[in-house]
């Protein structure tokens, strides 16, 4: 009789060994990587203006008067500092450049629409400073360009499904999966789905969370 306990007790034992090894296989990332090691992404995806964006441009100079045009709706605080920039107005709301669905925002004192989609905000950060200089209205400017609506939703079998602001201009799938409080242990990490939309179109690709090779993904920056 004891030897038939034992002999259950050994096999659930077993069992649950096994069970619990491949419970791990199932949840664990780029599984296969060696401890410590490089890897190189020869896609350094880059967040890009779109339409319909929304963007805070300010501008700060020595010369606090000499910006006051290009922010107009910004209170005092925004460009009597050179290394915080306060840019909330009465509202709590900072002035916001819209990005019309052709691409366009209007800015002061330019006699035609400025294209800044396809840019990032350091393109067009470049862009402004060299229009501020090149025009004469400004021969120091310091340009900050941000986006003020750039989010990404997470769905699915992750513990706090939701919409989440971007955090950077460079949020990597596992970013994204960390924010939501991680995939949960149904969720099938070998078939997680990045969806974008592209000039209008909706493109999207399947990605295995378990494979080291991710990282080198063009779809690894979402």
């Amino acid at each position: 009789m004891k030897k038939s306990i034992f002999r259950i007790l050994l096999l659930l034992t077993v069992v649950v060994t096994l069970s619990s090894c491949g419970a791990q296989k199932k949840i664990v990332y780029l599984q296969g990587a060696e401890e410590t090691g490089t890897f190189q992404n020869d896609n350094p995806y880059l967040l890009t203006i779109r339409p319909d964006d929304k963007l805070t441009i300010i501008v700060n100079c020595k010369e606090p008067e000499l910006a006051a045009p290009f922010n107009m709706q910004l209170t005092q605080k925004a460009f009597t500092t050179t290394s915080v920039v306060s840019f909330s107005q009465a509202g709590g709301t900072p002035q916001l450049f819209w990005v019309d669905p052709e691409g366009y925002i209007e800015y002061p004192t330019m006699e035609k629409k400025l294209k800044v989609a396809g840019l990032t905000r350091y393109q067009l950060r470049d862009t402004i400073q060299n229009y501020l200089k090149n025009s004469g209205y400004i021969q120091d400017p310091i340009v900050t360009v941000e986006f003020y609506n750039a989010r990404y939703s997470v769905l699915g079998e992750v513990t706090r499904p939701g919409q989440y602001p971007m955090s950077s201009d460079r949020v990597t799938i596992f970013d994204a999966v960390a924010a939501a409080g991680d995939l949960t242990i149904f969720g099938e990490r070998d078939k997680v789905r990045l969806v974008r939309d592209n000039e209008g179109k909706q493109e999207y690709h399947t990605l295995d969370l378990k494979d080291p090779e991710v990282i080198k993904s063009p779809y690894y920056y979402i």
